[in-house]
């Protein structure tokens, strides 16, 4: 009975109070969104919420229009939602709403302490493999950009000679050029050795 009513009440997160009608609907998402609730819930209030839930999704759906995002990226962005949950309508929502506050987040996201030429190689490089990911895109951005943060503002640890240190960075920036949070990385493991090197002479 507590495990009905967990489910129940995960199904309900979400719904407007109003109750919910499949007038709207076209009969086809009608038809998909019962044979699934079927197929997954037995007891008729599970299925009832299920039915709810994902009726009040392709609803959002239909209507979202969010400012601030291109409608051909936002409409590339449903695309690839709708080929890999075609049944699962709150997912959609979900990640989509993910996606579009992500996109903006880049759109506005000018950090101080980075060159605007940096930072633009920064999102270029995120796009390469994640093109309508806006979420992943926001996730590398953030991280390359703190390296790229930590590494302009490093300051030479006590007993590493600052020759020493400018050779440890010339090197890595040359290997990855444009990955800080790998320069990062192996500056400080490179830092270490040296420090590990020195403590067993």
């Amino acid at each position: 009975m507590r495990l009905r009513a967990c489910i129940l009440g995960i199904l309900l997160v979400g719904l407007p109070s109003a109750t919910l009608s499949a007038q709207d609907i076209p009969s086809e998402v009608a038809g998909k969104i019962t044979a699934v609730a079927e197929a997954r819930f037995p007891d008729s209030m599970l299925r009832k919420a299920y039915v709810d839930r994902e009726m009040a999704a392709y609803r959002f759906l239909a209507a979202y229009a969010p400012g601030g995002v291109p409608q051909d990226r936002l409409a590339r962005v449903r695309a690839g939602l709708e080929a890999r949950f075609p049944k699962d309508y709150s997912t959609q929502q979900q990640l989509l709403v993910l996606q579009v506050e992500s996109y903006r987040f880049l759109d506005t996201f000018h950090p101080a302490g980075i060159s605007t030429n940096d930072l633009d190689q920064i999102r270029a490089q995120s796009r390469k493999h994640n093109e309508d990911d806006y979420s992943i895109q926001q996730i590398l951005v953030q991280q390359q950009v703190e390296s790229y943060i930590i590494l302009s503002t490093y300051v030479t640890p006590q007993g590493l000679p600052p020759d020493a240190l400018a050779d440890i960075k010339h090197s890595i920036a040359r290997k990855y050029p444009q990955d800080y949070s790998m320069q990062r990385t192996l500056l400080e493991s490179e830092v270490a050795g040296y420090f590990e090197l020195k403590a067993r002479r």
